[in-house]
């Protein structure tokens, strides 16, 4: 098994982890792995640590363990860019494809060599394959295609994975520094509602939006029109630390929300990173920050938004939006 970085003597100080350990990597724990792998596992973490993870667990003294690697200047990790150092070297790997995907990944020309373009893997015959990936949809030839793999499988030849499976393996193996646009919408679904980073996508390749947004370096808010249009509007915004919510324009909370970031907090994020009014890594970042938190129950963000966008219809406010285009996402 081959490894993009080597761990040896590496040292870790690895707290409140949540996420579960892929079946992919060796070892059943991230313990045994890095034990593997001939890293440490440390106790307590000073200066001379390498790197300091800090998973999704809501465990009493958290924050005070971000804010002291922070302030020691050790190189910080959540459970996501963890698994970015740890991850296979699929470099050249190949993988074949048979059936539809619900992510639209449906071309072999476009969507799974964009997506592999990141780790950079390849697309490829299934003989010649590593990895066959069967899409949830039907597709022609798929009975077939499968009779096949299952019969290399046997032999060892190749793995098998569902389209569930490959999203989770691609992303977990996801190469940061390389960072693309169909990369982020995968790890997207890592992090935040799979079904409603799906909507947002059906949102953004069915009609273009005019976002209004205000950016800084440590919130994100704005104005995204409703889906059902009829002139109605919600206003969602989402900070560095996590923070989130979405009032509509009445300031009652979006009903999307049921815990977690809603659609058109992806649609707000997803639409300025294509446009490149915010970075890839941050969008992905601050949706990993929301994970496991519960909207905040406070109008006055949504209510600048809100007052700013009525300032703009009525000509007193000059607001310019960022418009999205239908065929940006078309192959998503």
């Amino acid at each position: 098994m081959k490894y993009a970085n080597d761990l040896k003597d590496k040292t870790f100080y690895i707290f409140a982890f949540k996420a579960a350990w892929p079946d992919f990597l060796e070892g059943k724990t991230y313990r045994t792995h890095l034990e593997k792998r001939g890293a440490k596992l440390v106790t307590k973490f000073d200066k001379n640590t390498d790197y300091v993870v800090i998973g999704g667990k809501r465990i009493k003294g958290r924050a005070d363990k971000i804010r002291q690697a922070k302030k020691e200047g050790i190189h910080l990790l959540h459970e996501f860019t963890f698994f970015e150092v740890v991850r296979l070297d699929l470099k050249d790997v190949k993988f074949a494809f048979t059936g539809g995907f619900h992510l639209g990944i449906s071309g072999l020309e476009s969507g799974p060599a964009s997506i592999l373009k990141n780790i950079k893997a390849k697309v490829s015959e299934i003989e010649d394959a590593k990895y066959f990936v069967i899409g949830d949809k039907r597709g022609k030839g798929k009975a077939a295609a499968i009779k096949k793999a299952t019969a290399l499988e046997a032999k060892g030849a190749l793995k098998i994975m569902d389209e569930e499976s490959y999203i989770n393996f691609i992303s977990k193996n996801c190469n940061y520094s390389r960072l693309d646009f169909p990369s982020l919408i995968l790890l997207l679904r890592t992090v935040a509602n799979p079904r409603k980073v799906d909507r947002a996508i059906q949102m953004l390749k069915t009609a273009s939006y005019n976002i209004y947004a205000d950016v800084s370096d440590k919130k994100v808010a704005g104005i995204v029109n409703s889906q059902s249009g009829g002139g109605y509007y919600y206003a969602p915004w989402i900070k560095k630390n996590g923070q989130y919510s979405c009032c509509d324009e009445d300031l009652d909370a979006c009903m999307g929300l049921q815990g977690s970031i809603c659609k058109h907090t992806l649609v707000l994020l997803l639409g300025l990173a294509k446009k490149g009014e915010i970075e890839l890594q941050q969008a992905f970042d601050w949706a990993a920050a929301a994970m496991n938190k519960s909207p905040v129950e406070n109008e006055d963000e949504s209510a600048t938004m809100i007052l700013r966008y009525k300032g703009v219809k009525t000509g007193e406010v000059d607001w310019r939006p960022t418009e999205t285009m239908p065929e940006d996402f078309y192959i998503f």
